[in-house]
């Protein structure tokens, strides 16, 4: 009835409630208060309620029981601020949540092996604690960093992400922060970053190459293992440090981590610094070891990471479109490097 305003500890747990309307006069709901409702499909939660409690619509005897849930429609609170501790770990037949704009908090677990969901990030977003969205199919749009707190694992085997680039403000990778990430093609870093935690970018299957700024001071273990494509480091060090174990390459269960694709997999250092390069062991995980401009690493780079290694002129050719190089369409050029792509199929990068 519309005079609630107070839902119990466990309220409705493990009953056989198929759909739960919650009206908007509840301010408050407990813990667990829809835990393990094997039937419930659909639940209307109050406008007022600005925190989504401990596990309140976890699941925790699926994996063990080898049973689905049955939830498939969530209606968020528009008021709500905070997604605490595993509310809903394990609803794997959840798949689409649309979150709350003005959203801040997501806590550890909350939508931890919620395999089928796919859900937009809001940008108010401003802390995801650790196993916040671990294997889950979000985020579906591209994330800003820039406000964002990470922990360790906050990313893990999220599948949705596509493009990560590191804020100015973050000079530290948590361990495990985007472990398993399996769609994402680009990771941008910048010049304030020092260390990078171990596999924090451990299985990223789609990466081909990486820029690793000069300020970097600390890898990781593991830190891009399993990455089968990343054939060429751009690595802007001088002096480098020595790699811990299995930092790059691919795993393989009878020998360990070794090399991954040492035929062409190549390292290109600063000029001067090939040597330091090959005592910090870097020749372990790269059958090359190039010197290389900054210019020309930066050329090359984008070479593979916008797929435009020549540009042929035309002569009545027309601009079709102008896109920066994560292939976003732009209504008009931007400060930076551009991509024109012409109606007859060719491209070209400009700088403005």
């Amino acid at each position: 009835p519309e005079t609630i305003k107070r839902i119990g500890l466990s309220a409705f747990s493990r009953s056989s409630v198929k759909e739960l309307v919650f009206p908007n006069s509840v301010e408050k709901i407990g813990n667990s208060a829809c835990e393990d409702m094997l039937k419930l499909e659909k639940v209307v939660l109050p406008e007022k309620l600005d925190t989504i409690p401990q596990r309140m619509l976890s699941f925790s005897i699926g994996e063990s029981s080898g049973r689905n849930s049955a939830l498939k429609e969530v209606v968020m609170p528009k008021s709500c601020k905070v997604i605490e501790t595993e509310a809903f770990l394990y609803q794997n037949t959840l798949e689409e949540l649309t979150l709350p704009e003005d959203l801040q908090e997501i806590k550890k677990s909350a939508f931890g092996l919620c395999q089928k969901l796919k859900m937009a990030l809001p940008h108010s977003l401003k802390k995801v604690e650790r196993m916040a969205l671990s294997f889950t199919w979000s985020p579906t749009n591209d994330i800003d960093f820039e406000n964002i707190t990470l922990e360790s694992s906050s990313f893990q085997a999220a599948k949705g992400l596509q493009r990560i680039k590191i804020p100015a403000k973050m000079n530290n990778i948590p361990s495990s922060c985007f472990l398993g990430c399996s769609g994402v093609n680009t990771v941008e870093f910048t010049n304030q970053l020092d260390t990078i935690g171990e596999h924090a970018f451990d299985g990223l299957k789609k990466l081909k190459a990486i820029i690793l700024p000069s300020s970097v001071e600390y890898i990781g273990r593991g830190a891009f293992a399993r990455c089968p494509l990343l054939r060429s480091v751009y690595a802007r060090m001088k002096n480098p440090s020595s790699l811990e174990a299995y930092t790059f390459g691919t795993f393989d269960g009878r020998e360990g981590y070794s090399p991954a694709n040492p035929s062409d997999a190549v390292v290109y250092v600063p000029v001067g610094c090939k040597e330091n390069y090959e005592r910090a062991g870097w020749g372990k995980y790269f059958v090359q070891i190039i010197e290389m401009e900054e210019a020309e690493q930066k050329q090359e780079f984008d070479k593979i990471a916008t797929g435009i290694s020549t540009v042929k002129a035309g002569g009545d050719t027309k601009s079709a479109g102008w896109y920066d190089l994560q292939g976003r369409r732009l209504t008009e050029p931007r400060k930076g490097v551009n991509i024109i792509r012409y109606n007859d199929g060719t491209a070209k990068k400009v700088l403005k």
